[in-house]
């Protein structure tokens, strides 16, 4: 298990002082690092195995016995000629499904009928995927150790986690996902799509992790305040560690939502301004409230990371971070 040390990080964020108008409420105490513990589990071999069975022709059907000849060398008196019955043949797709099981065992589908029908329409496409499958974990992009050292190195773990990556092939549709074993947040990184399709997904459930750990409200935000600045600090930190993408994809909402609030944003800052303190927050977590509260956040933080980092914010007291932070920077970005 490889032990990823994060003190060293500390020494490249520099804390700015805040300007009078929008002074940030003082931080806690910096957060003294820990180790972040990684192993991986790659099941490449399974599915190789599986794979070059599956693409080899199948034997072909057993030879009628030879006639017996008796013990005296003489031929047999004349009998019958029996009909000639027909060797059953396996399907291919019987075939296939049978080795999948045999060698490789594993899916993200929820039965086995749902399984089945998904390795039939992946099929065609394992061929042209089959180099980057070959590659296994230590050719996934971006790398998956550079992506949560990232991420560590922003928010700063302050108790242990540690984290298994599973390396796996899946049907194409991209599933990244998170699962506890025996005290091991077990990572599943799907190997047969591309960078795109894996890289901000895996980033956000990092991150999530991280936030979650490390947030003063631990995963469960005690105001409007603490769940826009998390949400949207979630999404900076995965522009750092995954560069290159549109706010849009960092916050995960549409491009059509994202362009509805920003046209918007004026009025919709407004009304989030109003309710920033209070604890009712479930009408901002889902649809177009949700991403009304994501980018308020993005536009939010873009001022405040320049002055604070990710981890003091994270750590401030909930009337601290509104007051302190949020509430006059969202009104000063109603009123223009």
């Amino acid at each position: 298990m490889r032990h990823l040390l994060l003190a060293g990080l500390l020494a490249a964020v520099n804390l700015v002082p805040a300007q009078a108008a929008t002074k940030p409420a003082a931080a806690a105490a910096a957060p003294t690092p820990v180790a972040l513990n990684l192993a991986v589990r790659d099941l490449t071999p399974r599915f190789l195995d599986f794979y070059e069975s599956a693409i080899k022709p199948p034997p072909p059907p057993p030879a009628p016995p030879a006639p017996a000849v008796p013990a005296n060398g003489k031929a047999p008196a004349a009998a019958p000629v029996p009909v000639p019955q027909p060797v059953p043949v396996e399907a291919e797709s019987d075939r296939r499904w049978r080795l999948y099981k045999q060698y490789y065992n594993f899916t993200t589908q929820s039965d086995e009928a749902q399984a089945r029908s998904a390795l039939e329409l992946a099929w065609p496409k394992y061929m042209g995927a089959i180099k980057q499958i070959e590659a296994g974990f230590n050719g996934l992009t971006p790398p998956p150790e550079a992506v949560i050292n990232s991420l560590a190195g922003q928010f700063i773990l302050e108790s242990p986690l540690s984290l298994r990556f599973v390396a796996y092939v899946g049907t194409f549709d991209g599933k990244v996902w998170s699962q506890a074993e025996d005290g091991v947040t077990n990572v599943y990184l799907p190997l047969e799509v591309d960078a795109d399709a894996r890289g901000l997904p895996m980033a956000r459930l990092l991150g999530r992790l991280m936030l979650d750990r490390s947030a003063a409200w631990a995963g469960k935000p005690r105001n409007l305040a603490e769940f826009i600045v998390g949400e949207a600090l979630l999404a900076r930190a995965m522009q750092e560690a995954v560069p290159g993408k549109k706010p849009e994809q960092y916050l995960d909402i549409s491009p059509e939502a994202y362009t509805r609030v920003m046209a918007g944003r004026a009025q919709i800052y407004k009304g989030i301004g109003d309710k920033l303190k209070s604890a009712n927050i479930a009408d901002y977590q889902s649809g177009d409230k949700l991403a009304e509260a994501r980018v308020a956040g993005w536009a939010l933080t873009e001022i405040l990371l320049k002055k604070v980092r990710i981890a003091d914010l994270i750590r401030q007291k909930p009337n601290d971070l509104a007051e302190g932070s949020v509430i006059p920077l969202i009104r000063a970005a109603s009123a223009n």
